[in-house]
């Protein structure tokens, strides 16, 4: 797609990382690609180098509300401090339980994976929320969704949605829910 094709130009990767499935919806990047399910890893695992804090842990591009998708830095010290300021919040901790149901195109992502698991918890990874309506409802810790989604699901689950925390982002949050 277009979109990819400008996130690929713009933060002009060294290496791709992907699978063969994946590769083939790629856009030509004219970039080296290591396709990951070809990799055969060693018996025993090398220690990585140390990471000074202030270096990139990742590039998200963002949803490009002006037009224009543009990639921002994500430090390692932005990573752990937040991961650990969510946490408290929210009261994940060992054996939190939280549904990671947004796209890895989005930050919010990283709040439902890596906060449960550096915390001990655990993580059921899903399509996205509306898994909860077809299903029937779903009991754990925390559910992150945006408020228009988690209102269509609650509707279907009335009483078989059990959660400690819901977390609400990217839209406004009408009273009503």
């Amino acid at each position: 797609s277009g979109r990819l094709e400008f996130i690929l130009a713009d933060a002009a990767p060294a290496l791709l990382l992907t699978d063969r499935e994946t590769a083939g919806s790629l856009p030509d990047a004219d970039v080296p690609v290591l396709l990951l399910d070809e990799v055969e890893l060693p018996e025993t695992a090398r220690a990585l180098p140390a990471v000074d804090a202030a270096q990139a842990a990742y590039v998200m591009f963002t949803s490009g509300s002006t037009g224009r998708p543009k990639g921002v830095v994500v430090t390692h010290r932005g990573v752990v401090n937040g991961l650990a300021g969510l946490a408290d919040r929210v009261g994940i901790g060992v054996g939190s339980r939280v549904l990671a149901g947004t796209s890895v195109n989005f930050d919010v992502s990283v709040f439902e994976i890596f906060t449960a698991l550096v915390e001990g918890g655990t993580v059921e990874v899903v399509r996205d929320v509306l898994v909860v309506g077809e299903r029937g409802g779903w009991s754990g810790g925390v559910i992150s969704t945006v408020p228009s989604v988690f209102a269509e699901v609650l509707e279907q689950v009335v009483g078989r949605v059990s959660a400690d925390v819901v977390v609400f982002a990217g839209e406004a949050l009408p009273g009503g829910l």
